[in-house]
This record gives C-alpha cells, structure tokens and sequence, in this order.
C-alpha cells in the first residue's frame, strides 16, 4: 500500500469528536492527484462543502493537517473560529495530537481567496498551491495555532527553515474530507 493510500485509509481517525465532522461518513471531498496542484481545482472540489479536514503527507511520511469548522467558500473571507485546528501524529503514535486556535477565534482560517490554496492562520499551516511550487507546505506555530506540547514552534519536524521563521517542506499528497451527502 502507498504512503498516500495509508494515510487515506486512516481518514476514519481525522473524524474529530465535538464538530460537525463527528457523527456521519466522510466523503474524499479533494484529492491534489486526482483532481490538480492549484487553486483552482482545490476551490472547486471544496468551495461550499461545509466542515472539512484537510489531511497532508509531508515527503518525509509526517502527517499533518487541519479542521476548517466553517469550510471554504472562495470569496476572499477569512474564518473567524475557536473551534478550528491543526494536528500532527507524534513520532510513536497512533492517534493525532491537536493544536488549538489562540489568540481569539481571528483569522482561524485565512486567505479563502480562488487564487490560493489552504491558509490555516497567517502561518500556522499554509499550502498555497502556488505555479511551480504546488507541493510546497510551511508552518509556524505560536500566533494563531498552539505550539506542540514539546514547545516546538513548527507542525514540521523534518522541514527547512524558510521566510518568515517557518518550517517547510514538500507534500507527497494532500486530501480534504467533508461531510458525506
């Protein structure tokens, strides 16, 4: 089974207790290899679907993502929420560590523009699907997401340091689940 594959097949671990996510089946809403690296096509899988997870597995096999409670829509709005997230699975474990949103529910979800990609604060978790760098992920922890419990200001253990004080890395997949219909 692949990496990909793998991480698809635990979709059923990402169903977050306490959300909108909890209760039902949960539908492969995005899927960058099936349906393109851009903007565009994540915005048209996504756009309007409500509640989403959005699940990433960095090159390196850390997998990584976010909950998005209000979902995407494409219209330039930022989501304010406390109920937004990020998470990581530990090293050693089975079950995925969550970060909380901080610093007030502002900016849980930032930059829900057509022309970019999954902005989870200003740089909590950013996957900008950018011309040329559609792989490209960074994070940086502390501002808008919890730092991990080891105080460790990056979602990325394996990344480079890039602008800004962030972390990055390349993504070997990166998929969005919602609600089933």
């Amino acid at each position: 089974m692949s990496a990909a594959a793998a991480h698809s097949a635990r979709a059923p671990i990402f169903k977050p207790q306490g959300t909108a996510l909890e209760g039902g089946a949960l539908s492969l809403t995005y899927d960058a290899d099936r349906d393109g690296w851009s903007p565009e096509a994540f915005h048209a899988a996504v756009d309007g679907r409500g509640p989403a997870i959005a699940v990433a597995l960095t090159a390196t096999g850390e997998i990584l993502g976010g909950y998005n409670p209000a979902g995407w829509q494409g219209q330039g709005q930022e989501v304010a929420s406390d109920e937004a997230y990020l998470f990581f699975f530990p090293e050693n474990g089975d079950l995925p560590v969550r970060l909380p949103k901080v610093g007030g529910p502002g900016e849980a979800v930032f930059r829900d523009e057509p022309k970019q990609g999954l902005w989870f604060g200003r740089d909590g978790l950013v996957v900008p699907l950018s011309p040329g760098s559609e792989r490209a992920v960074k994070s940086k922890l502390g501002a808008y997401y919890s730092r991990k419990p080891d105080g460790a200001r990056h979602l990325i253990s394996d990344g480079v340091p890039v602008k800004g004080g962030s972390r990055g890395c390349l993504l070997a997949s990166l998929h969005v689940w919602t609600a089933a219909a």
